[in-house]
């Protein structure tokens, strides 16, 4: 795991040594991503330089130092991720070990692209990568991206200068730098909670695609993009080519897709461990590793004093039961508030999915005792996992039938009431039945009048996704929001709602929240994280499942508990999904509260002119009195404000 930056100076108005001072600095800027060894590489002629940072994982030994140089000096190579099939490649280039110097994947991915060119060599690539390429005999850069985006790359124009890198930190090294606020970006941030895929926070810098290959020739300032895998194509196939296993068979084949997926990712030089949060995905990724593993595992847990965001005593127990070398660590609202200064400058651009903060806390963790972690992301998306899988398709298929105007009127009934009086009622019925509580019934109910006001399911998927429904009503100025194909469920190669939702999640959600707070929350202590459910083959598989087989009697990832149940007991797994967060709408009630009111200031904000301060002051009281639980438009204004701050906007 490592991360590249680099340029093209397009006037070539720079000496040699003036071009390597400068990709020096960008690399620089980047150091935690690669603290190993680092490397630059310039060409005056072609005005070019490509610096890298590297984390030795394969072949820790100089052999694996980038950038990395063809044999035939025609190319050079950036690489950030790992190809896990590559000893498979070389075979198949009918080559033995001593054509190579060392046995790093960087080599292998060369002589592949030597031999076959880029495309052919990233189809057959079975990783998480991104990679910078230059053709020196064309004079033409080429970037490209895994299939589903695990690793990070942008690029872009300013004035004269194309950069190009892993995180836009390393752009600010660079003279030409002046960047401009990118007003789409922020609204669709707003309703995300993050930037959502080409988009950056900046006018002119963009994030490749995932599964795409960027080119631009050195003679032509033209970018051509692409798409060496098409998700819609891939996903179409499997659907075309649908198993008809029974659910004892699919649970063998499931578990043995799985493992080989899990044992590809066991290569490693150094130290390996695995995240256990105690959820279904990371027990079942652990409870595996540790089948294959003569050695206990090394697992990770963070725990919170707040029992209802506790797992760590789940964790614990199964831990306990798999036989791992666990180790768990508490944390309270000031381990919190002393990340928080950090994140602006972790992630570079807004970003709001608060389960960020224990992301990192828990990297952090893990790097003191290991290199490579293991982790469970990507099985909710890939079979059914999400709370919306199951009700949002109920929901339509029992208020479709019911006329527009008279759910409107349903849904202005639900919200007579606040929240706060739905759980007040809803405390009392359960102790009055000697039951447990619904948590969250209010906020739940208020999203069902949400979902009565959709006229399309597209507009209900929307709706769900949508941590602020209405953006544009938070910001001064505002644009229509541009339309990104990703978030259409009509483009999904299927009519079932709870798979078209799966697959935009996958290629959204999945992408710009999921992998990109992984990526960088991981990345700042130096630690790689490998996540086997998203491996190709093993999103092939679950995608020539039929859907009963995900999602059954109102159980997500119902084939996944069944490899599960092999391994691990149902009585310490039976509990409500909790995710992975932190409780930020009590924090912000109280140890919070005055970072947020000083942040949220009305006088400043209406300095800055980007927020409308008194929309602002209406959800913080909207808040704090208790009348809505409104961490997610709070926390995401709050990151923005973090994020302009650090960066002068």
């Amino acid at each position: 795991m490592c991360g590249f930056a680099g340029f093209i100076n397009w006037s070539n108005s720079l000496a040699k040594d003036a071009l390597s001072q400068i990709c020096t600095e960008m690399n620089r800027r980047i150091s935690h991503r690669g603290p190993d060894s680092s490397g630059v590489w310039s060409c005056q002629e072609s005005g070019v330089s490509i610096g890298h940072r590297r984390l030795a994982i394969q072949d820790i030994s100089e052999h694996g130092h980038q950038p990395m140089h063809s044999k035939c000096t025609r190319f050079v190579l950036a690489f950030n991720g790992e190809i896990y099939n590559h000893l498979d490649m070389r075979l198949q280039l009918g080559c033995d070990a001593r054509d190579f110097k060392g046995h790093s994947d960087t080599e292998t991915l060369l002589a592949y692209i030597v031999k076959f060119g880029l495309k052919r060599t990233v189809q057959e690539a079975r990783g998480m990568f991104s990679i910078a390429l230059w053709d020196r005999k064309e004079r033409k850069l080429q970037l490209a991206t895994d299939r589903l985006g695990k690793k990070p790359l942008y690029f872009g124009w300013m004035g004269q200068n194309f950069m190009f890198g892993s995180e836009i930190k390393a752009f600010k090294a660079h003279p030409g730098w002046k960047p401009t606020l990118n007003p789409d970006a922020l609204q669709l941030y707003l309703r995300y909670s993050y930037i959502p895929c080409p988009l950056s926070i900046y006018q002119g810098i963009e994030k490749l695609e995932s599964g795409t290959i960027m080119t631009l020739s050195n003679n032509a300032r033209a970018i051509n993009k692409e798409l060496y895998w098409d998700p819609w194509k891939s996903i179409q196939q499997s659907l075309n080519n649908p198993l008809e296993l029974s659910d004892e068979q699919a649970a063998i084949e499931m578990e043995r897709e799985l493992r080989e997926a899990i044992k590809l990712r066991t290569i490693s030089d150094v130290p390996l461990g695995a995240f256990l949060s105690g959820g279904y995905d990371s027990t079942t990724i652990v409870a595996l590793l540790q089948s294959l593993s003569s050695n206990p595992v090394k697992t990770f847990t963070i725990g919170f004093e707040e029992s209802s965001y506790n797992e760590a005593p789940f964790a614990k127990n199964i831990a306990r039961h798999l036989g791992t070398d666990h180790c768990e660590v508490y944390v309270g609202p000031s381990d919190i508030q002393n990340v928080i200064p950090k994140l602006s400058k972790m992630y570079d651009e807004p970003f709001a999915d608060s389960s960020q903060l224990p992301t990192f806390l828990v990297s952090q963790i893990a790097r003191q005792h290991v290199t490579v972690v293991l982790s469970g992301d990507g099985n909710d998306e890939i079979l059914g996992g999400y709370n919306r899988h199951i009700w949002a398709p109920k929901i339509w298929d029992k208020t479709q039938r019911i006329p527009y105007s008279i759910r409107k009127g349903m849904a202005r009934a639900l919200e007579a009431f606040p929240p706060r009086t739905y759980d007040s009622i809803e405390r009392m019925r359960a102790q009055f039945l000697s039951q447990a509580p619904i948590n969250g019934l209010g906020e739940k109910i208020y999203k069902i009048s949400n979902a009565l006001r959709a006229s399309t399911t597209g507009d209900l998927y929307r709706s769900i996704c949508s941590n602020i429904a209405m953006p544009q009503t938070l910001l001064t100025h505002s644009n229509p929001e541009p339309y990104l194909k990703r978030f259409d469920i009509s483009q999904a190669p299927t009519d079932d709602f709870a798979s078209q939702m799966m697959f935009c999640d996958m290629l959204s959600y999945m992408h710009g929240d999921i992998l990109t707070k992984v990526d960088r929350a991981s990345m700042a202590t130096s630690l790689e994280v490998r996540s086997p459910f998203i491996d190709q083959k093993f999103i092939e598989f679950c995608w020539r499942l039929p859907q009963n087989q995900k999602i059954r009697n109102g159980q997500s990832k119902w084939l996944t508990r069944q490899v599960l149940n092999k391994y691990v007991p149902q009585e310490l797994m039976e509990r409500p999904k909790a995710g992975f967060g932190v409780p930020i709408s009590a924090w912000l009630r109280n140890d919070l509260k005055q970072w947020m009111l000083d942040i949220l200031d009305p006088s400043s904000l209406k300095q800055q002119g980007i927020f409308n301060a008194a929309e602002v002051e209406k959800l913080i009281e909207s808040h704090l009195s208790g009348r809505r639980n409104q961490q997610h438009a709070l926390w995401s204004i709050l990151m923005f404000q973090e994020w302009a701050s650090e960066n002068a906007f």
